[in-house]
């Protein structure tokens, strides 16, 4: 860090962190992004199932405790840059009703709309043997829509390890900082996204 002074100090660069941190330095803020995590590897281990969830290869190893048994367990958790943005299956469903919330859904509306252009939101057609299943839904009265997915149509290819894998084809959506043009794995280990983001440090474990 060679600067103390911060508009904002952001811990956790999820999507939730990773979104703020774009959404305050577009608007000419310094923030400092902390992540207690380093940077997944692009490598052929990103889609071998048996080094994802057999053998937890992406995967924290501390222990955690029950609380209501007192039992240690390793949870299912990921300590990384981006999150669990690098894991997730891409779908990006919005909120249809935000009763009881301090903050209504039509006031959040112009969010979701940039929400959705930040992270490429669009749908894409069903698969032969899902349109088939929405087919019956449909002729029983019901509306079954294709899922919101925040994918990079040029670069998916639509495989079987989404969901649970990271993306060697950096065909996720993940947050990122303002200005800049790639992916968050891309960065540099030590400083991240504040190389290419004017008014974003980053700073992950050494």
């Amino acid at each position: 860090m060679n600067d103390s002074r911060y508009d904002a100090i952001i811990v956790g660069s999820g999507m939730g962190g990773g979104t703020l941190a774009r959404a305050l330095t577009t608007q000419g803020k310094h923030v400092l992004l902390l992540e207690r995590g380093g940077w997944l590897p692009r490598e052929p281990a990103n889609w071998d199932t048996e080094q994802v969830f057999q053998r937890g290869r992406y995967g924290v190893t501390e222990q955690w405790v029950d609380g209501i048994a007192g039992k240690p367990f390793t949870p299912g958790e990921h300590y990384n840059v981006g999150g669990k943005t690098k894991l997730y299956g891409a779908a990006l469903f919005a909120a249809r009703d935000m009763n009881g919330l301090p903050v209504g859904l039509g006031r959040q509306a112009a969010y979701y709309q940039q929400a959705k252009r930040w992270y490429h939101v669009h749908y894409e057609p069903h698969a032969p043997v899902i349109a088939r299943i929405s087919d019956v839904f449909t002729g029983a009265g019901f509306r079954p829509e294709p899922a919101p997915i925040g994918t990079i149509p040029q670069q998916c290819i639509m495989c079987d390890k989404c969901d649970g894998f990271a993306c060697p084809l950096h065909a996720r959506r993940t947050p990122k900082p303002a200005a800049s043009n790639q992916p968050w794995i891309r960065g540099c280990a030590r400083c991240g996204p504040a190389s290419r983001s004017p008014g974003c440090t980053a700073t992950t474990p050494a």
